[in-house]
């Protein structure tokens, strides 16, 4: 699904919970249990179980046990803090990205202390009471009301705990009560480096402003906008929302391969490989976009003069990716330089079966099986036209078997779908017939979902999955 519609629904199941709780949490119909006589207040737990989990889901979050929101989050900073909502990326190491503080259903609306500062703005009133918080001021002498000087104190403690703790720039602070929002759209520069608290970084909401503001509040505050999910496919035109001016990211190369299997059932399926150009970019808050080209270029499968035909896809897809790469430039106002692997951040990696991988540069499509992005830095292709040690006698079954070390009972001949996949087939330059090295891959190869086989000294990905001690033992070329 694509940003649009992504907005589109979440605009309309917003609107449709704002109307219903709305209607539940008005005073008339709160439970008479859940408050003292004559003071049918809504308390923070219903106000969270209503209305707060059901946005954060809306907002494409996982409040699931092993979801990437932290409930209750313990943060230590010289004393514990409980943090009631913490969003985290799913980056190489997880980090959090998003902070909400959740008050109870009609908590009063940020106002001023003094008559005389009630012609100012509910974002110079916030502005002025956090200068206060963050200068040691006493609550007593706040701009503010009681209730919003505790507010932006805790939430200044909580801030400034995560970052002691991990060093970690939050992308956004909230504070709700359900019935209205307030986001700090850059926290570190706000609550972390002091002195540089503007109404710029400041947005509101109320909730008689919500289905207006629906597709605002989704692009602040979703997960799509914050994690690393990436949103697939991003057109050219729609980069500026998402890198805007004063955004810090980076840009590589990349290939976008979805994996088809052909054939009819009566015989042998074979695997097509289609790969697409694109361009990724990641920012400075681990949000990481991408860019596809629409142009399809099938990856030569099985023996007949692979290697010519090669060059010509790796040639039609380095076109492509200089293609789409202008059209970027051009929509971004500058030339962008792509950079190298070394500089990409990683995606989050499986805490079992892939532990030996130090950054994951291969991410699944959520929603398309068998589809990936390949983050590829400045190469245009997850292949090399050609292996960084030619000859290598372990191109062959035949000859890996001759030294103890061909890998099952024979050759594989042809292209195989499954047990296991296989488009580069034996004798050719970038496959690889030796045992010891496929075994020593398995829990570190980042294309195996593709094929088992490919050569890593043919892989872009060669020294991302090896480091140099590593590829020095590898029997390469003897």
């Amino acid at each position: 699904m694509n940003f649009e519609d992504e907005v589109n629904r979440f605009h309309v199941d917003f609107k449709r919970l704002v109307e219903d709780v709305s209607s539940e949490l008005t005073p008339a119909n709160v439970d008479p249990f859940g408050a003292a006589s004559g003071d049918p207040k809504v308390l923070e737990h219903t106000t969270r179980a209503w209305f707060l989990d059901k946005l954060f889901e809306l907002l494409g979050w996982n409040l699931d046990i092993r979801g990437d929101v932290v409930q209750e989050a313990r943060v230590k900073s010289g004393s514990m803090h409980f943090i009631d909502y913490v969003g985290m990326s799913t980056q190489q190491s997880p980090a959090p990205v998003l902070l909400l503080e959740a008050k109870r259903w009609g908590e009063p609306w940020v106002a001023a202390r003094n008559s005389e500062e009630v012609s100012a703005s509910a974002a110079e009133l916030i502005v002025a009471g956090l200068r206060h918080v963050l200068e040691g001021g006493r609550k007593e002498t706040s701009p503010l009301i009681r209730p919003w000087h505790e507010h932006l104190e805790q939430v200044s403690k909580y801030a400034s705990a995560i970052h002691a703790n991990g060093n970690h720039e939050l992308s956004r602070l909230v504070l709700s009560s359900g019935d209205w929002i307030v986001v700090f759209t850059q926290p570190a520069t706000t609550f972390v480096e002091r002195g540089r608290v503007d109404t710029s970084h400041i947005e509101m909401f109320r909730i008689a402003e919500y289905i207006q503001q629906g597709r605002r509040i989704f692009e602040l505050l979703s997960r799509r906008s914050l994690a690393d999910q990436i949103p697939f496919n991003l057109r050219v035109g729609q980069l500026g929302s998402y890198l805007a001016t004063d955004h810090e990211f980076r840009v590589f190369h990349a290939v976008h391969v979805a994996y088809q299997v052909t054939g009819s059932e009566l015989f042998t399926p074979v695997p097509r490989v289609l790969v697409y150009a694109a361009i990724v970019f990641q920012r400075r808050d681990g949000m990481t976009v991408a860019v596809v080209d629409e142009g399809e270029a099938p990856l030569p499968v099985g023996p007949d003069r692979f290697s010519e035909k090669l060059w010509n896809h790796l040639a039609v897809v380095k076109d492509n990716a200089a293609a789409l790469l202008g059209r970027c430039s051009e929509e971004m106002g500058n030339e962008l330089n792509p950079v190298g692997l070394s500089e990409f951040n990683g995606f989050a990696a499986d805490a079992v079966l892939e532990m030996r991988i130090q950054k994951k540069v291969v991410k699944p499509l959520e929603r398309a099986p068998n589809e990936w992005l390949f983050v590829t830095g400045l190469c245009t292709h997850f292949l090399r036209e050609w292996p960084h040690v030619d000859p290598c006698q372990f191109h062959s079954w035949r000859r890996a078997s001759a030294s103890g070390n061909g890998i099952g009972t024979g050759a594989v001949t042809t292209p195989r779908v499954q047990h296991p996949r296989t488009f580069v087939v034996d004798g050719e330059a970038h496959h690889c017939a030796h045992q010891v090295v496929v075994d020593r891959r398995y829990h570190r190869c980042q294309i195996t979902v593709l094929d088992r086989q490919v050569c890593c000294r043919a892989c872009a990905y060669e020294n991302v999955c090896w480091t140099d001690s590593e590829i020095a033992r590898l029997p390469c070329g003897t």
